[in-house]
């Protein structure tokens, strides 16, 4: 039999050379046992991460009366909101897999504060800038490598409350109106969190600010790299006051204004373990 313990990224095996499993939810929490060269396909199969198994071979297979196998996944909060562009039936509140959302937008609407709205991997292309106006928890299942938010000349997403937003590449993000802040993600929040993102080539034309990231007061931003963005300062990232910066690279951002080509922050700012290269 095999398992795994990274979400179906890599199976081990155990006894059983001619059963394999596999997943079909992002994050592999709907699991099956398979016998090579059974036509029938699926003998047992878990909705629920390995909690329950349901036979699906007639009168079963000699030896697998009493299988038990168990699917390791993420347990979520019960109030997740889920986005899989893949999902069969699509339905609000999108509570799971199944049911989740197409677009990030239609799980965040259906978010309220203190919520988590989880994001399968996927290119989610916007037209009109994510919106947040909640304090709500965005991350992706597997991160900015796979989980990429890429605006069509506008900016990714703005938020009005302290949103914790993790593991996303933003890209391809523009300003060019007032205000003119942070083309990739603007925040005009106090006491928002921003970790493992990736922003990547967007763009705070005309006296903009915050290339990639703009933030307000007292923001944490970790973990995160920020190349080839671009703003009148604060190419990188800008921030207000009290900003904390930690474990972040920055590479080749640009400030045509000549401040803050990396980052720059209006007042008191830390920063721990970053790098930076022109």
């Amino acid at each position: 039999i095999f398992w795994t313990t990274d979400n179906g990224t890599n199976w081990s095996s155990a006894g059983v050379g001619d059963f394999t499993l596999d997943v079909n939810s992002p994050d592999g929490t709907n699991v099956w046992a398979v016998r090579s060269g059974w036509g029938s396909g699926i003998i047992y199969y878990s909705p629920d991460a390995g909690a329950t198994w349901t036979q699906q071979v007639d009168s079963g297979v000699g030896g697998l009366a009493n299988l038990s196998m168990q699917k390791r996944s993420p347990v979520y909060p019960s109030d997740t909101r889920f986005v899989w562009t893949n999902s069969p039936s699509p339905a609000a509140p999108y509570t799971n897999w199944d049911t989740a959302a197409h677009t990030i937008q239609e799980a965040i609407d259906a978010a309220t504060n203190g919520n988590f709205v989880v994001v399968a991997d996927g290119l989610y292309t916007v037209t009109n800038q994510l919106v947040v106006t909640r304090q709500i928890t965005i991350a992706s299942v597997n991160g900015a490598a796979h989980t990429i938010v890429r605006a069509a000349s506008n900016r990714c997403l703005y938020a009005t409350a302290p949103v914790t937003i993790a593991g996303f590449t933003f890209t391809n993000g523009y300003v060019n109106a007032n205000p003119y802040r942070g083309a990739g993600v603007y925040v005009y929040a106090t006491g928002a969190t921003v970790r493992n993102c990736r922003f990547e080539r967007n763009y705070a034309a005309s006296s903009g600010t915050g290339g990639g990231l703009w933030v307000n007061h007292s923001a944490v931003v970790e973990d995160c790299v920020f190349v080839r963005n671009r703003a009148d300062t604060g190419g990188g990232l800008y921030g207000t006051n009290n900003l904390v910066v930690s474990r972040c690279a920055f590479m080749s951002n640009w400030a045509s204004g000549g401040s803050g080509g990396a980052v720059l922050c209006e007042r008191s700012a830390s920063g721990t373990g970053c790098v930076c290269e022109a």
